[in-house]
């Protein structure tokens, strides 16, 4: 069985699935039936853009499973969308209350659909569930702000580090705001678009759980420390080959906007 195959009985033979393949591997044209072209199979990316194209559900292509279809009159207008966007905040004050693991498990699958550099697919997820662990991470983080504005007591961001260990240490939660929930996105150290790929990924649950109701923040301090702090690396089980490029903190928010903030006027050049 070769990498691409199509029904010729289901075939239009209308070069829909050569005109989507992006590598190359597809040779058709209309009025004749597609074939794969000798020996592009190292150049196939299993993106299944020859399926999921083509109306008459011809094509198959080896070590993928069979596209899910969908009604694109279910689709969200540009307008709501926008809003979604738009509306938005940074959440830092939450309810005390979990969100399941279903719906977590829900945001997820949505953003494994984020699109990677050809299609590589390399971001996994660490979710830290339990309060208590995030606790736990918190206290290595103050630790390691307070070694770091030891080494350089008149660096003024080391110092600003020092000053967040030490509210964090009287009991304010300055690096996660009490949320129950952080999010992670993991990659490869060796991946050249670790960072753009998990950051896409990232965005993708973000505006899936704004449509959910839940509220999010980027946890900066957090990943921050954990890029560089070997015990909080360990903590997370991240390998010595892996970076983690985002995450958020994660929960149900405690207050609703009801307005859209201003914004800078648009900064854009067309040439």
């Amino acid at each position: 069985m070769s990498l691409f195959n199509v029904d010729s009985g289901l075939c239009r033979k209308d070069g829909i699935c050569a005109a989507a393949c992006p590598s190359g591997v597809i040779a058709g044209d209309v009025k004749k039936l597609p074939r794969q072209v000798p020996g592009s199979e190292v150049n196939c990316i299993k993106c299944g853009h020859c399926m999921v194209y083509c109306p008459a559900s011809a094509v198959e292509l080896a070590g993928l499973e069979k596209p899910v279809a969908f009604d694109r009159a279910d689709l969200p207008d540009a307008g709501a969308v926008s809003l979604l966007c738009k509306s938005r905040r940074s959440v830092r004050s939450y309810r005390n209350e979990l969100v399941s693991k279903e719906v977590i498990a829900d945001l997820l699958d949505t953003a494994r659909y984020a699109p990677t550099a050809k299609n590589s697919q390399k971001v996994r997820w660490i979710v830290v569930y339990e309060r208590e662990k995030i606790v736990e991470l918190g206290d290595m983080l103050a630790q390691w702000m307070k070694d770091v504005a030891r080494e350089n007591p008149e660096d003024s961001v080391r110092a600003q580090g020092a000053g967040l260990a030490a509210r964090w240490e009287k009991g304010r939660d300055v690096y996660f705001r009490g949320c129950p929930h952080l999010v992670l996105a993991v990659a490869p150290a060796d991946y050249y678009w670790a960072s753009v790929d998990a950051t896409i990924a990232l965005t993708y649950f973000e505006l899936a759980a704004a449509a959910k109701g839940l509220g999010l923040c980027w946890a900066g301090y957090f990943v921050a420390g954990a890029a560089r702090h070997e015990p909080l690396r360990k903590a997370l089980g991240l390998g010595a080959d892996e970076v983690l490029p985002g995450g958020f903190m994660l929960g149900y928010p405690r207050l609703r906007p009801k307005m859209i903030p201003a914004r800078n006027p648009l900064n854009v050049a067309y040439i």
